[in-house]
Parts: C-alpha cells; structure tokens; sequence
C-alpha cells in the first residue's frame, strides 16, 4: 500500500466491484509501477468490517481501513478465486504466530556473542529446536490432522512449546532415596499421566518400525 504505487487513487476511483460474498469484493488491474517499468497485474480486495464507521473515526490519513471496508491488494501468480488468494494469503501471514513462538520460546532473536558466525551458529541451533520439539509431536502423535482449506496452513495442529511445558514438561515432583535407588515422584495427575503413556506407546512403536 505504497503511496507511489497510486493504489489508493484506484480504489477511489473504481465504481464496480465484483462480490466474492456478502463481506468481500474485489476487482483485478494492471498497475503501472514507474520507478520498476513494470506493469503488474494486482488482485484489489475490500472486506466489510462495519456498517458505519466509528464515532470520530479520521478518515483524511491514508490506511487500508476507513472504518467499513478493510482493503488489500495482492500480487500473486497463482489462479486462484479472489476469496482463495485472499485465504491463501491469510494462511501464509499466520507464519507470523510461528515466527513469535521461535523468538519468545526459543530465544532466536537474541544476539548473545559480537561474532558472525557465533551467532549464526545459535541462530541454527534456535531453528533445530524449534524443528525439533515439532517432529516429537509428530512422532509422539501429539498432533492431529488440520482440515484442508483454502488457506493451506500446516497439514498438523501443534502445540507451542509453552503449552508443552505447561501440559506435562514442567511438573512438580521428589526425587527421593529408595531401597531400589533414585526415584523421581511426581504429583498425582491422570490427564498427564495418560498424555506420558500415549508419548511412551507411540516412541516404542516408532522404535520397533
């Protein structure tokens, strides 16, 4: 939504839209970007988000929301129906929760040393863990399968690693001094105590593949 891209003087001056639905309308054309020489073919989205816009709402600033229609503009060459781009799209931003979780859950936007390569190398290892704790869930069937849309997410539902260590990592227990030696007990819990079982049965059955 570059002001030197004139998108917004296209939307203005547009008097037709073709509705996908109720809430979403769109139309396709050809923009001329100056500074690129290039003439790009761009998909214009609105949705509707409200009847009117509310109280007070300044609409003399450029943004993609002027308080009744959310506007997008996608670029893409995928042939797809504008409701599927726009669903395509949608599912390629909830990357971003991703992107969150490997920085707040496994430390990948600390810069722990002044070197390059040190810090490459722990970014790598951030990226491995994070691959990491995901294949577990998927070999521990921890993961159920995600119904195919539009939107093309990931094929699994997984849990972030803060809910893993909520569920069943961080548990409180005892070690303690048996005639058989060193036992760890933990606190009484079934619900835990079948997700360990479920984890044990699926590995073992990984193992004898």
């Amino acid at each position: 939504m570059w002001k030197w891209l004139k998108l917004k003087d296209a939307i203005n001056a547009r008097q037709r839209w073709h509705h996908a639905d109720e809430h979403l309308a769109w139309f396709k054309q050809i923009v001329d970007i100056e500074q690129w020489k290039l003439n790009v073919e761009m998909t214009f989205l609105r949705e509707k988000v409200s009847d009117k816009p509310p109280k007070n709402y300044q609409l003399d600033l450029f943004s993609p929301d002027d308080g009744v229609y959310e506007y997008s503009v996608l670029c893409s060459n995928k042939q797809l129906t504008a409701a599927n781009l726009l669903a395509f799209y949608n599912g390629r931003c909830n990357m971003e929760r991703h992107i969150g979780e490997i920085k707040g859950e496994f430390a990948f936007d600390s810069i722990p040393t002044q070197h390059y390569q040190a810090n490459s190398a722990y970014q790598q290892i951030s990226v491995l863990a994070y691959n990491l704790v995901r294949n577990f869930q998927i070999d521990a069937a921890l993961t159920t399968n995600r119904k195919p849309t539009a939107s093309r997410t990931n094929l699994f539902i997984f849990d972030s690693l803060k809910t893993l260590r909520f569920e069943w990592i961080n548990v409180a227990g005892r070690l303690l001094t048996l005639a058989s030696g060193k036992t760890l007990r933990l606190n009484e819990c079934d619900v835990r105590q079948k997700k360990y079982e479920k984890i044990s049965e699926a590995l073992t059955r990984l193992a004898a593949a």
